[in-house]
């Protein structure tokens, strides 16, 4: 009796075993049923931008093995197991989600042939991701569970039920825009199935692409204000200046042509100008000495430099080029002098020569040629740009200018002033400053040519005269 209640015992065992393992090959099946699709092969996801929360293009591509396909379904997902609840990534939104205008969907690839007749639906049950159910429906069970989880996702489907994407394997193209991407920066993944017919059932071909976003990378540069701004003397020899009377020589090669000039006045032959020894009363000592005019020759290396000005500065107002004659130390008539010497403007019996505009700073005037009157005069002859990104330096002109190119013939053109941008203007300020260029926008080292005339009178008293000129820029940031 007791082994027929033990055999008993161990059928029932038997049969409970049978029926458990059956369950359990059967749930899968039924709670996967997607798994059974076949899979997409070359998939990818590609976004327009990777930057976490931003929004973004997305655009998906795969080849199909199934044809006859009616509708699509795009499931974004934290986990990337077809067949496995689809929770989706905080923060990733598809409320504003469009085609990417009219060639959003496509056979053949990005280049292929645009599909029509297809509309684009959201569906879900996730108010974190901003998708509001459609026609009472979610997105299918085990891609996007009805419940208990956070989900969203896109639905693609034809106006009819008629399986018109696509009637055999091939290249599937979608492309979606105004996407919110995810919060948090990691990797999330877009379930893919196709169907067909609008119903989303009977799933054919499945895949997951994987993508990422992540924070900013933000590099930093600093940009400080510049300016360089230098002054030197050029010896003539290396970058012709731009000539002066027109007969001695012959006029040159003009300084504002292609000769160029390194930065930062690295040329420089120093800053003395030797004007040479005047030979009599009537003639004109012009920077270059020894090319301008030969009489006035004595010899020096400093009788062939002229004076220069070189600035450079990012400065999007401009600059301003000046100079002022300094009045300190052993030079403080503010013309040239002999040193510590006191002197009445205008004479011509002292140890100061006269300015050409006399006693009245800033009146361009010419080059007087008699003899019973000296001067000294300055002027800005010509501009060199040196083949730079700017042309920026505008020489000044008018009652106060110094534009001109350092000709002395005809000393009455100038004589009252008004005509500041005739080639024998001369001018001279004595007491105050001098703007001689400036600019609306940034310098890339640009130079400006600076010429000296002078000469004395029959009663000037002999010595060595001499002056200091101060030079500055005004940049404006």
């Amino acid at each position: 009796m007791a082994t027929i209640i033990l055999r008993r015992l161990k059928s029932n065992i038997y049969v409970a075993a049978v029926i458990v393992l059956m369950a359990a090959l059967l749930l899968p099946a039924i709670n996967s049923q997607r798994a059974s699709a076949v899979t997409v092969t070359d998939r990818s996801l590609s976004l327009s931008s990777n930057v976490n929360s931003g929004t973004a293009t997305y655009t998906l591509q795969f080849d199909v093995n199934s044809g006859g396909i009616g509708a699509f379904e795009v499931a974004f997902c934290t986990t990337p197991l077809l067949g496995t609840v689809c929770n989706s990534p905080a923060g990733l939104s598809v409320t504003g989600v469009g085609f990417a205008g009219t060639g959003g969907l496509k056979t053949g690839g990005s280049g292929g042939t645009n599909r029509t007749g297809f509309s684009l639906g959201t569906s879900g049950n996730a108010p974190a991701c901003g998708v509001a159910t459609t026609s009472g429906t979610v997105l299918s069970t085990n891609t996007i569970a009805a419940t208990g989880n956070n989900a969203c996702g896109i639905r693609i489907a034809h106006s009819t039920s008629s399986q018109t994407f696509a009637t055999g394997p091939g290249e599937v193209w979608m492309q979606f825009t105004a996407i919110t991407n995810p919060t948090a920066a990691g990797t999330f993944f877009a379930r893919v199935y196709t169907f067909n017919n609008i119903g989303y059932s009977s799933p054919q071909d499945g895949g997951t692409m994987a993508n990422s976003v992540q924070a900013l990378q933000n590099v930093s540069f600093k940009v400080q204000e510049t300016l360089a701004f230098c002054v030197g003397a050029m010896p003539n020899a290396t970058v012709a200046y731009y000539a002066g009377d027109g007969t001695t020589p012959a006029v040159g090669t003009t300084f504002a042509g292609t000769a160029s000039l390194t930065n930062n006045c690295a040329q420089s032959a120093g800053t003395s100008i030797n004007m040479g020894v005047a030979p009599d009363s009537t003639t004109t000592c012009l920077t270059p000495v020894s090319v301008r005019s030969a009489g006035c020759v004595n010899g020096s290396d400093g009788d062939n430099r002229y004076a220069y000005i070189m600035l450079a500065t990012n400065a999007a107002g401009g600059a301003t080029v000046g100079h002022r004659v300094n009045s300190a130390g052993t030079y403080t008539q503010g013309t040239l002098q002999v040193p510590s010497a006191s002197c009445t403007f205008p004479s011509q019996t002292d140890e100061c020569i006269d300015p050409v505009n006399g006693n009245t700073p800033g009146n361009p005037i010419g080059m007087p040629t008699i003899t019973t009157t000296e001067a000294v005069g300055m002027v800005v002859s010509a501009r060199n740009t040196q083949g730079r990104a700017t042309t920026a330096l505008t020489r000044t002109t008018g009652a106060t200018g110094y534009s001109g190119t350092g000709l002395v013939s005809g000393g009455t053109a100038c004589s009252s002033g008004t005509s500041a941008n005739n080639t024998n203007c001369w001018n001279w300020n004595r007491t105050g400053t001098g703007t001689l260029a400036s600019s609306t926008g940034p310098i890339d080292n640009e130079a400006l040519q600076v010429l000296f005339a002078t000469k004395s009178a029959i009663t000037t008293p002999p010595g060595q005269y001499s002056v200091d000129i101060d030079y500055y820029s005004v940049p404006t940031y």
